[in-house]
């Protein structure tokens, strides 16, 4: 994805701005790609970092892949407590705890239905059957963690594993 123009280009044509100032949220050196040098120039100027070509910026993304996995897995833990304490927080459990109306969150037939993360998530942000949309009441990163949360109770049971 071109960077400047957010268009999808050819990634072994592209010019890269690696290790710039530009927020990187999967990995712990951004690299950001542009379809013409002259953008990717303006970039530099404007965020630092240094300009590479394709075959560079693979073999960084590579190198750094482990270390982009655990920055991830480490982030998502901390989402995953913060959602925790959401839902203890904001009353969720006053539905979907042991004695709720909601399906608890625990229960196989609830990792049955619910198969991905995106289920989840939309089910928080839009509602779902008698569960009212939140999209309203809590925000994005509070709806993400709440997600991590959820989908982290439903491992291993039925096929929402």
């Amino acid at each position: 994805m071109d960077y400047a123009k957010k268009k999808f280009i050819n990634t072994t044509d592209a010019f890269y701005l690696v290790g710039s100032k530009i927020p990187s949220h999967r990995s712990l050196i951004s690299k950001v790609a542009f379809s013409t040098s002259e953008d990717a120039m303006d970039a530099y100027f404007k965020y630092g970092g240094y300009l590479v070509r394709y075959d560079d910026a693979f073999g960084l993304a590579v190198k750094h892949l482990a270390d982009d996995d655990h920055k991830i897995e480490v982030l998502e833990a901390k989402c995953t407590e913060k959602g925790k304490a959401l839902a203890e927080s904001k009353g969720c459990l006053r539905c979907h705890g042991p004695k709720g109306e909601g399906p608890s969150w625990k229960s196989a037939e609830f990792a049955k239905r619910i198969k991905s993360k995106v289920q989840v998530d939309e089910a928080i942000y839009s509602g779902r059957g008698r569960m009212p949309a939140f999209k309203e009441k809590l925000t994005e990163e509070e709806i993400y963690s709440l997600t991590l949360y959820i989908w982290s109770l439903t491992k291993g049971k039925g096929e929402g594993k």
